[in-house]
């Protein structure tokens, strides 16, 4: 028996490793990461507070940050179109939160699983938050976070040392340093001691144009590291005293250069080097390195579990009744592409958005891309067909009906029609395709794609399990 999963993002590849665990012939069809690729390196599954979209992260009352479990528990109460009230139900208490939180755990477990071979690990629970700082100088309270910036929690930190590198682009020291001290400030919480360290790289070791991405590759080598660790190591040669706090109390804050893989390995090296706590900085736009850091860790585990992955686009997906019986691919070999069909019992579309390619727009309106499915805003209001400039508010602090909108679905995640039935009885969707939720907004884009990735893998495996002989 085999299934089907279209989209190679988090979504799309938790569906397929859970579906080979359940030992199942499964075939993902991947024409790129989409927005897995572009992540900064936390994994939310809650919103940042109940009914705000950043600042306060905290309660008020109790002058601290707030749980994930918390934030998850307001989730169920307050937005009952998000993807987890339709996992889950419309509560914040009993049956509900409890399902919830046995998910997310469980979830978790699971990833750290599959990423922890090529050194990366998923690290946090629902008891706490992580207070993590991104390469702008923003904090983010984070549920979840990836090896690098998960272990730049600046809860605890008597002084944080911010690493200047001279010729790094998409980081300047400085300002970050000024913009966390203003966060702490914003929040209401006691900040650490700031401190802007420069790295005595060699001439040359930024490569021309400063590019990031050049340096993080740089730092996959063990000659690349070691001139990393030299630099570390040094970093206070010049003073002849410097008063420091203990080594669990002091920080060495980063950007996002430590490579893209066995990061878990460099940076106990990087501690020992720096004589304290090393991290990374989450990552922000336009790019982070720890998204190509997942990519990677999630293609190896694709591979491992003998997980078929076919890259190129599905053109059509053939339909007898109410199931969908093939799916129809264009695929790329080189410069050439060749078509292929795939008859499948079950078919989860993981396709996302815009930039997944699960949504475009064609004829003046929105419209999913495969069946023309229906498309719901996070309003609940049925938008496909309308031109994406009217689903654009004035405000940009206000709803965007464009960033919300995706299919709906039944607990199964089976895509409903506008009578609120199963289209049909073996098509599945998982991430950013179900709609509900606004991922840049609310923060829990990863957080979906994962939980649905695993439900939706269930439910699949159920049905072949009903209908096998």
């Amino acid at each position: 028996m085999r299934a089907v999963v279209v989209g190679g993002g988090l979504a799309g590849a938790a569906a397929a490793l859970e579906l080979a665990s359940r030992e199942l012939e499964v075939t993902l069809v991947s024409a790129g990461a989409g927005a897995t690729a572009l992540s900064f390196g936390s994994l939310d599954v809650a919103v940042p507070s109940p009914g705000v979209s950043g600042l306060p992260l905290r309660d008020a009352t109790a002058t601290r940050l707030l749980s994930p479990r918390e934030r998850l528990a307001a989730c169920l109460r307050t937005r009952p179109r998000h993807p987890y009230a339709t996992l889950f139900g419309h509560s914040g208490a009993g049956s509900a939160e409890s399902a919830a939180t046995d998910a997310v755990k469980s979830a978790a477990a699971s990833l750290d699983g599959w990423l922890a071979p090529s050194g990366l690990r998923v690290e946090g629970g629902l008891d706490s938050a992580r207070l993590l700082a991104n390469v702008r100088g923003a904090l983010r309270a984070s549920d979840f976070a990836f090896t690098g910036p998960a272990e730049g929690d600046l809860q605890g930190a008597a002084e944080v040392e911010v690493a200047a590198i001279a010729g790094l682009a998409q980081h300047d020291a400085r300002p970050l340093a000024r913009a966390l001290a203003a966060e702490f400030a914003a929040i209401g919480l006691a900040r650490p001691a700031l401190r802007v360290v420069p790295l005595p790289l060699p001439g040359g070791f930024v490569a021309d144009g400063g590019s990031p991405a050049r340096l993080a590759a740089r730092t996959d080598t063990e000659e690349g590291l070691g001139v990393l660790l030299e630099a570390v190591a040094g970093r206070h040669r010049d003073e002849a005293r410097f008063r420091r706090a203990d080594g669990e109390r002091r920080l060495l804050l980063l950007p996002p250069i430590l490579g893209f893989s066995g990061v878990k390995a460099k940076l106990a090296r990087l501690r020992e080097a720096a004589g304290c706590r090393v991290a990374e900085c989450l990552g922000a736009p336009p790019a982070s390195p720890a998204g190509l850091r997942l990519v990677r860790a999630l293609d190896a585990a694709l591979s491992r579990e003998g997980v078929v992955v076919k890259q190129g686009r599905v053109c059509a997906l053939e339909r007898t009744g109410r199931r969908v019986c093939a799916v129809r691919l264009s695929l790329r070999e080189g410069a050439s592409h060749t078509e292929e069909r795939l008859e499948a019992e079950a078919i989860l579309l993981a396709t996302g958005r815009f930039l997944g390619g699960g949504i475009h727009e064609r004829e003046g309106g929105v419209h999913e891309t495969l069946l023309d499915l229906p498309l719901y805003d996070g309003a609940g209001v049925r938008v496909d067909g309308l031109a994406a400039r009217r689903l654009v508010g004035p405000s940009p602090e206000g709803p965007q009906g464009l960033f919300s909108l995706g299919v709906r679905t039944d607990s199964c995640l089976r895509p409903l029609g506008s009578d609120g039935a199963p289209l049909f009885e073996n098509l599945f969707a998982a991430g950013d395709l179900v709609g509900g939720f606004d991922s840049a907004v609310e923060r829990t884009g990863l957080g979906v794609a994962l939980l649905t990735g695993l439900r939706a893998a269930a439910e699949m495996g159920r049905l072949v399990e009903e209908e096998s002989p």
